[in-house]
Parts: structure tokens; C-alpha cells; sequence
């Protein structure tokens, strides 16, 4: 390891107990004596500010990445691990997660709470075709394990499958599932720069429809919070079809950028723009290959597209 930031994801600085972790696993166990574990810093200040921070530091407290809210995807993700279980035993298996065990500490009646939540979820999980009963057992289908195998929640997950069921699947070009992928709430939470006085950022709905067909831009309005939402989801959809059509980075920025203060487009947007749909992308595919495993030459072109073949994420480039 050379940088102390993730790359490619959302660029924060490494925790203290992610750089512990990354360092303890330089050389091999059984192989090597000893390893080294390297942060470069530009100046003698920086070293000593790395060195006091990551070296001699104290991880941070380790915390579970679920809250309550999530409980659907807890529980998806759980199911995705198991081959069957009693829909009455799924509470006991999610407090032995560490979630589960953090919440039933904080809360002792905190399984008996969940009990109606989760016996709600269960019966919807047929009903949108991501599980099955066999007896007394609950089994996901192989939609609701790509699903619970993917980086979406559940509500997204759903999102995805009502929309992709309307598409012809053996005629559907991978390009216009890069467009649906942004109504996913992953997506959403993706600053995307809009302007939200004057009328220069509507015509990104127009824009969409040359792009992508009409259909597209009523599509980006489900599941949709308001105006501000449709347009930042309009334009991260045309900035991704210009990039992956070849356009310049920096002609991008300029194509999209309303004023140098509301608006503006950076290439540090479009990196991460592309960043996110590449990785739910993945997810994508995977439902997409659930849902449709009769059209394997759909499929393998998303594969590709979600992959970051060259064909359809190109390196950045410049004009």
C-alpha cells in the first residue's frame, strides 16, 4: 500500500483500524519473517503526521453497519448465506450477526421487537418473486439471491426488477441499464452538481431522450423526491452515455457546467459518477441474468459494462 485514501471509491482517508488491518497482511504467514506496510508523504511534517496517526494510533471502535432501517437488507443478505431456514428462526440468526448482538445489548427485548418486522418481510418476499416456501422452510429464489448477494438494498433491488421487468431484455442495448441504474437510491446519494435557479439544467430531461429514447426520461422520474432529484438524475445519465461514447473529459465538463458557481461539473464528478454506476452495474447484471437466463448474450454485454470492459467504460481522456 502506497496511499493512505481508497482510490476509486469515494477517496476518504483510510481509518486507522482499515490501515492495521492492510498492514497486518503484508508478507504471508508461514512465509515471511517479516513485512512492510508503506504510506508514502510528501513532506517530513506529513511523514510524522502518518506515522503519529496510522502507526501509534488506536483503532477506532468497531460498529455495525446496519441500522435498524435496514433491517429488509440485514435479512436478504442473511437468507443469501443459508440454503433454508424456518421463518420463525431468522430473528435468532440476526442477533447472532454483530449487529444483532449490538442491538439485543442495547435493547434485551430488541429480538421480540423485530419479530413483526421480519415475519412482514417474509410474506413479501414471495410476493415479489425473491423467495419461495418449501414446507415450513423459507428459500430464496435465484432472483432474491442475486439480490441479497448484490451492493443494493432491498427497496433498490426492487426498484431495479420493476423496472428491468419492463424492458425487452433480448433487445435491451447494456447503455440504457446504465441510465435506469440511476434511480437507485445508491445513485441518488451521489452528489451530482445542479443548479437550481434559471433553466439550464431542464433541458438534461431533453437530453436524456435524444440519448437514450423517451422512455428513459420517464423511467428517472419513478420513485423520484422532487424536481432537483430528476434533473441531478438526468444529468448524471448524459454525462455517463458522453463518456462512454468517447467525449473528452474536460469537454464534458464544459458540455454540463451551467455557471462556474452553481452547477460546475469537475472531473472529480464524473470519476465518481462512473464509479458508482460501474459498481451497481454488478448488481445489475446479476439480477438481470435472474431474471432473464434465456438471453445469456443480454447478459454477457452487461457483464462486460459492469466489468469496465474498454468497450464500454473507456479510460478518461482529454481534448
Amino acid at each position: 500500500m502506497a496511499e493512505n485514501a481508497f482510490v476509486g471509491e469515494d477517496g476518504r482517508p483510510f481509518t486507522i483500524a482499515e490501515y492495521k488491518n492492510m498492514a497486518g497482511r503484508a508478507g504471508r504467514l508461514g512465509f515471511n519473517e517479516t513485512g512492510k506496510a508503506i504510506i508514502l508523504a510528501e513532506t517530513p511534517i506529513e511523514r510524522a503526521q502518518l506515522f503519529h496517526k496510522y502507526v501509534l494510533g488506536r483503532p477506532e471502535d468497531v460498529t455495525s453497519s446496519f441500522k435498524q432501517r435496514d433491517l429488509p437488507t440485514w435479512t436478504l443478505r442473511l437468507l443469501s448465506q443459508v440454503r433454508g431456514v424456518r421463518g420463525e428462526e431468522i430473528p435468532g440468526l440476526l442477533a447472532n450477526t454483530f449487529g444483532g448482538y449490538s442491538a439485543s445489548l442495547a435493547n434485551p427485548h430488541w429480538i421480540r421487537q423485530t419479530e413483526g418486522e421480519i415475519a412482514a418481510l417474509v410474506d413479501r418476499l414471495p410476493q415479489a418473486g425473491l423467495a419461495e416456501r418449501d414446507g415450513d422452510l423459507v428459500r430464496l429464489t435465484l432472483l432474491g439471491r442475486a439480490c441479497g448477494s448484490s451492493s443494493l438494498a432491498f427497496e433498490s433491488s426492487l426498484r431495479l426488477i420493476e423496472l428491468m421487468r419492463q424492458l425487452d431484455i433480448t433487445r435491451t442495448d447494456p447503455v440504457r441499464v446504465l441510465g435506469i441504474v440511476q434511480v437507485l437510491a445508491e445513485m441518488d446519494a451521489i452528489y451530482t452538481p445542479v443548479m437550481k435557479r434559471g433553466r439550464a439544467e431542464p433541458v438534461r430531461a431533453s437530453q436524456v431522450g435524444q440519448r437514450y429514447g423517451t422512455e428513459m426520461a420517464h423511467f428517472l422520474q419513478r420513485y423520484c423526491d422532487g424536481d432537483f432529484q430528476y434533473l441531478a438524475r438526468c444529468k448524471r445519465a448524459v454525462i455517463l452515455f458522453d463518456w462512454i461514447g468517447g467525449v473528452p473529459a474536460d469537454e464534458i465538463e464544459r458540455r454540463y457546467t451551467t455557471t462556474p458557481f452553481q452547477g460546475a461539473v469537475s472531473y472529480d464528478d464524473i470519476t465518481r459518477i462512473a464509479e458508482g454506476a460501474r459498481v451497481h452495474l454488478r448488481s445489475a447484471h446479476q439480477i438481470l441474468s435472474a431474471l432473464s437466463p434465456r438471453s445469456p448474450t443480454s447478459c454477457s454485454r452487461l457483464t462486460n459494462c459492469s466489468a469496465g470492459s474498454s468497450s464500454v467504460f473507456p479510460p478518461m481522456r482529454w481534448g
